[in-house]
């Protein structure tokens, strides 16, 4: 019986060796987005989330290090100029993607925020944003000038 011990002892060794690393298993937790005041716009406005169920998932290799992560799920944020009562409530879901490994990230589908490529303000965008260029592609509407009440 012994005689087979060497042979299989070695074939483990080699199918170890030959099989891909094994990453770890993604893991997945709920986001938490918190009202906030934001002054892009030259004045105040008050930002909450109405309905906040996005969650993010990371993914890693198999040292336990974050490789991607992919933020989905339904997120409506409200923008509340508080001077003269204007709202606004978008559907702003995204989904978006950080890649550790190529350095890139960027959001897909409806988003709403300041966006640096686009200049001062508050944005809502349908397509695509870069967040590591500012790059935009898509719709993207100045919300600045509607929650002014202008």
């Amino acid at each position: 019986m012994h005689r087979f011990a060497r042979p299989v002892g070695l074939l483990c060794i080699w199918l170890a060796m030959a099989s891909p690393a094994v990453a770890l298993p993604p893991d997945r937790e709920a986001l938490i987005s918190s009202p906030f005041v934001d002054t892009s716009c030259g004045f105040e406005v008050d930002v909450s989330f109405p309905v906040q169920n996005e969650y993010a998932t990371a993914f890693f290799d198999r040292d336990g290090n974050v490789t991607r992560v992919i933020i989905t799920g339904r997120l409506v944020i409200t923008f509340t100029n508080p001077v003269n009562g204007v709202s606004l409530t978008e559907n702003i879901s995204g989904p978006a993607q950080i890649d550790l490994v190529s350095g890139t990230a960027f959001g897909d589908g409806p988003g709403a925020g300041p966006l640096p490529g686009l200049g001062s303000g508050i944005w809502l965008g349908f397509g695509r944003v870069d967040f590591v260029t500012g790059q935009t592609l898509g719709h993207f509407i100045p919300l600045c000038p509607l929650l002014a009440g202008s």
